[in-house]
């Protein structure tokens, strides 16, 4: 059981590191005017970037760390790794576009030998945690909502719930669309039905916590389809 808990330094390092970018990279993304709207206001940056490390830590963290379990569970040594390259295009994605691609890194895995199965499992793990996290938040934001009695640390609880399950949620979705690097590629390289399972169920609890990403989860939806034909062409051509 404690060697799932042996991290090394390096691991911790890439790991924080990870967290920090995607933390910057959203708060870019998601901060009124962009960059131009935080060198306007640069006394908003710190709060933005307090709540998003709040939230992303955990979701982040664990994700990765239910990739890096289940691989040692099969025997396989494990690692997490972050990827300078990958990171400068997020942060470049979010200046320009506005748009964070949230993949700063990935758990590494040697193994002499890993069934399709295995690996999908493998993969399944991140975000049927994120898809845990979500529901749980979602829970605690409805009890807080309706139980706790309106003192000023209410509002606050209520968002980092908020968020904290949008961004699971989301993060869900997102590594669950069948494209490499992303979860969802190994996971449909594996059966089709349980990546449909699992991508459907990510895209109806984003739905149930932020109704307005209908028109992204559409867009999502018939990408992913499309993705899928395309790799069911390739594997079978």
């Amino acid at each position: 059981m404690m060697q799932y808990f042996n991290f090394t330094l390096r691991e911790l390092i890439d790991l924080a590191v990870s967290i920090l970018a995607l933390c910057v990279a959203l708060t870019i993304a998601t901060f009124p005017g962009g960059l131009a709207g935080m060198m306007a206001e640069p006394l908003m940056i710190f709060p933005s970037m307090l709540i998003y490390f709040i939230v992303i830590t955990p979701a982040f963290a664990l994700h990765e760390f239910g990739h890096r379990t289940v691989a040692m569970k099969y025997g396989a040594h494990a690692h997490y790794q972050g990827f300078p390259l990958w990171i400068l295009f997020m942060l470049i994605g979010a200046v320009v576009f506005g748009f964070v691609f949230a993949a700063t890194g990935a758990v590494v895995i040697f193994a002499k030998y890993i069934t399709p199965k295995e690996n999908a499992e493998i993969s399944l793990a991140g975000p049927r945690i994120n898809i845990l996290l979500a529901i749980l938040f979602v829970l605690a934001g409805i009890i807080t909502e309706f139980l706790m009695p309106a003192i000023a640390i209410k509002e606050i609880m209520l968002l980092i719930f908020g968020a904290s399950a949008y961004i699971n949620a989301f993060l869900a979705t997102f590594n669950m669309i069948p494209m490499f690097p992303l979860d969802g590629s190994k996971v449909l390289n594996y059966k089709i039905s349980l990546w449909a399972f699992w991508f459907g169920v990510s895209i109806l609890l984003l739905l149930f916590i932020d109704i307005t990403m209908l028109s992204f989860v559409i867009f999502l939806t018939f990408f992913a389809l499309i993705m899928t034909s395309l790799t069911r062409k390739v594997r079978f051509a």
